[in-house]
């Protein structure tokens, strides 16, 4: 039996037992104390909603975005994910360093659980250091270019249209 905890669309679950509390996993005690940031874009008429990709194996230097890599599973559509939770590159306009768990909330309410993989480098992005300035994206998938659909189509929304 699985104890559930909602907390603004996101979902935790957590084991039922009397053990300790296993080293990252998160108690019920501790959600509710959870503190949050939001970071809605900032106005950029050239923002279409195109999310584009980064290939996982570009990440080489030894850095928490490398063990969060050996840490990651690819799942069949290529996108990179641990505890369930997409990992992506942002910029750091979020001011959210690799590891922490982010969601992304698109302009349709889909909500996309995440964890921040990669920070775009700010010579990368535009004035604001959200968008790509490349793609004028805001978050990028980090995915196995080798097998993900994102790859042919340059877009990852192509792959879950919704």
């Amino acid at each position: 039996m699985e104890v559930t905890t909602t907390i603004a669309e996101t979902t935790v679950s957590e084991p039922e037992t009397e053990e300790a509390p296993v080293q990252g996993v998160i108690s019920g005690e501790m959600l509710r104390d959870i503190e949050f940031t939001e970071y809605p874009l900032p106005d950029n008429p050239d923002y279409s909603g195109f999310k584009s990709y980064e290939p996982y194996d570009l990440i080489t230097a030894q850095s928490v975005q490398l063990c969060l890599q050996y840490q990651a599973v690819t799942d069949s559509n290529g996108f990179r994910l641990l505890d369930g939770r997409y990992l992506v590159a942002v910029g750091t306009f979020c001011n959210a360093p690799c590891g922490t768990y982010i969601d992304l909330i698109l302009e349709n309410g889909v909500l996309i659980p995440c964890i921040v993989g990669d920070i775009k480098a700010d010579v990368h992005t535009d004035e604001t250091n959200t968008f790509t300035v490349a793609s004028m994206c805001a978050s990028e998938f980090i995915v196995d270019d080798a097998i993900s659909p994102a790859a042919w189509y340059g877009d990852v929304s192509m792959v879950h249209e919704e």
